[in-house]
């Protein structure tokens, strides 16, 4: 009794079952625009981020600090 299991494969040839664990995947587009609605909006804001001020930084990273870890009132700051 010869079952799809026990039979050896021929050289070159993929069996019915293992074409079926194959996955198959689609060919990926790898032509990107030069330009995008993303790349746009980042550079402004490259733009708008080098032309801060340190304290204009430092309240930044404040405010962003207290979205990241919570916490409505400042913070104390730590002596350095």
């Amino acid at each position: 009794m010869s079952d799809m299991r026990t039979q050896k494969a021929k050289p070159g040839k993929v069996s019915a079952i293992m074409r079926k664990c194959v996955p198959q995947t689609k060919a990926r587009n790898m032509e990107y625009p030069e330009r995008t609605e993303g790349s746009k909006l980042a550079a402004g804001l490259r733009k708008k981020g080098n032309a801060l001020t340190e304290e204009q930084r430092g309240e930044l990273f404040e405010k962003g600090m207290q979205i990241v870890y919570g916490g409505s009132a400042p913070k104390e700051k730590v002596r350095s």
